[in-house]
């Protein structure tokens, strides 16, 4: 395994981990997305799913997701920051 691809493991284990272990997983949600600079808009559209399901999220509207609904956040909050260079 490369240095990038275990950085990329690390990172994604850390923040799904955080959300997992969060009270308030929305909330984290939204802190994740902010350090990453990402709009709502951007993560819905790379996970093709409606901006307002990342916003009942973080909003508190809908209950914690799922393990497989973090995963896929996570995933995609990496991928964006890989597509813009890896800046985070």
């Amino acid at each position: 395994m490369d240095t990038q691809a275990l950085t990329r493991e690390t990172l994604a284990k850390r923040i799904a981990g955080e959300i997992v272990l969060s009270n308030e997983a929305g909330r984290t949600i939204q802190k994740w997305r902010s350090i990453f600079k990402i709009p709502q808009r951007r993560l819905a559209d790379e996970m093709k799913i409606m901006p307002s399901v990342i916003s009942d999220y973080e909003n508190g509207r809908r209950k914690s997701p799922g393990i497989k609904m973090i995963k896929k956040i996570v995933e995609a909050i990496i991928s964006i920051d890989e597509k813009l260079g890896g800046k985070v």
